[in-house]
Formats: structure tokens, C-alpha cells, sequence
């Protein structure tokens, strides 16, 4: 027996707008969320735009979602939520935190411009414990967006690299989202 795809169940319950065709911000990151869900159920660990974007070409409904500048933007949407690390035009699945990322940020940097570079692990940080639980993090600039990328470090290297990149960034926060 073959499951339904939850994204394309999800596009036929949603309406896109009826003067451009297509969903509004919110619909298409739910519906790029549950491609991803999708995609790590199936034990893929990376993807890119052009394969989300053929992807949902194929999908009914699915080029509702948007255009190749459009994904890339909900996809730096999902980076900053912690569902996926984007480096080099690609979307690393694999070690990235699952869910909501307070519980998977280890340490907050602020800019000089009041960004945030934070430091990230795969797992939450227990709580009462001095160390983390693993040596894999991962650092990022919400403002500027760089980082580390999908390479993991030891946690010494990030917290060097991302105080370092801390207060040498100018970049603002980002603005935040609106439907």
C-alpha cells in the first residue's frame, strides 16, 4: 500500500491567493516543512531548490508554492527555525535540530548590530549539566546568515568562531515575518 504524500495532502486543503496563484507565506512553509518531514522519513539527508522545486511541479497544486527565489526563501525561513542548515545551494536534513530550535540553541552571541550568532547541537542541552550531551554544533548569524555551514565542530571551535564572527558582524536582525 503506497501513503498519501502529507504535502500533497496539505496543498489540496489550502487556497492560493486569487491574484497571483499562490499560497501565502505560511501555507508554503508548512507545506515545504511536511516535503522535508517526507524526505527524512524516507532517509534522504540533503536537498536543494531545484529538487524541491521539480518536486512540487509534480505535486497537484504544487507550483502554487512558488518559484525557485520563493523556496530558497522559505528554506532560509526553515534554517533560521532550526529545521534544516543550508550551506554551498544545498539543504542539509541529516544532523540538523528537529523542531522549534530554543531547546537545541546552546549560546547566544549579539552582534554589534544586535543579530544573534547562536550556537546550535543536534540535541537539547540537558539541563544541570556543565557539558553538552554530544561534541557535534553548529554556529549561524541571523543577520549576516553565515556560519559554519553543515560541517559539524567541536564545541570549543564553535564558541571561539562564533564570538569571533560576533563581534566583528554588522549586519541588522532580521525582520520579522509577515503573512
Amino acid at each position: 500500500m503506497i501513503l498519501p504524500d502529507p504535502a500533497e495532502q496539505l496543498l489540496a486543503t489550502l487556497t492560493p491567493d486569487p491574484f497571483n496563484q499562490q499560497l501565502r507565506l505560511d501555507d508554503g512553509y508548512r507545506v515545504l516543512l511536511a516535503m522535508l518531514d517526507r524526505q527524512r522519513e524516507l532517509g534522504q539527508t540533503r536537498t536543494s531548490v531545484r529538487e524541491i522545486h521539480q518536486t512540487l511541479l509534480a505535486l497537484d497544486g504544487g507550483s502554487t508554492v512558488g518559484h525557485h527565489d520563493r523556496i530558497l526563501h522559505l528554506l532560509q525561513m526553515a534554517a533560521d527555525h532550526g529545521e534544516v542548515r543550508l550551506n554551498g545551494g544545498e539543504a542539509h536534513l541529516g544532523d540538523a535540530p528537529q523542531g522549534p530550535g530554543p531547546s537545541h540553541v546552546w549560546i547566544r552571541y549579539a552582534n554589534t548590530a544586535g543579530a544573534t550568532v547562536e550556537i546550535t547541537g543536534a540535541d537539547p542541552w540537558p539541563a544541570q549539566s556543565m557539558r553538552p550531551p554530544a561534541e557535534h554544533s553548529w554556529w549561524h548569524c541571523t543577520g549576516c546568515r553565515d556560519g559554519n555551514g553543515m560541517a559539524a565542530m567541536p564545541i570549543d571551535l564553535a564558541r571561539k568562531a562564533a564570538a569571533d564572527h560576533a563581534a566583528d558582524c554588522t549586519a541588522l536582525p532580521p525582520l520579522p515575518t509577515t503573512n
